[in-house]
């Protein structure tokens, strides 16, 4: 018997397909680590607009899977889950770059 992916294995599937196909609109709304930086101006609406980009794959590709008909604010959740399993969540960028920014230079 197949076993469904839950959720958030969901997310980091498609996840996954849309930043390697070098989708370079969905990894834009990853990439800021404040909100100057973010295409739309803030964090929250970067996440939103990358679920929307994961949720339209969904109907798309996994149409009869929960993800496909999921709410923004569950699939932003599991965005963050994912991007921590990789160590690419704001944080851990934003941690790295000050401890680069913060080593002594040679």
């Amino acid at each position: 018997m197949l076993k469904t992916p839950n959720f958030t294995d969901m997310v980091d599937r498609v996840h996954v397909e849309l930043a390697t196909s070098q989708n370079c609109r969905y990894l834009a709304f990853l990439d800021a680590c404040s909100d100057p930086f973010a295409v739309e101006g803030s964090l929250v609406a970067d996440d939103l607009m990358a679920a929307i980009m994961i949720r339209d794959r969904a109907q798309k590709c996994y149409p009869d899977h929960p993800l496909a008909t999921a709410h923004l604010a569950g699939i932003v959740k599991s965005l963050h889950i994912v991007l921590r399993r990789y160590g690419m969540s704001r944080k851990d960028r934003q941690r790295a770059a000050q401890d680069d920014f913060d080593k002594p230079p040679m």
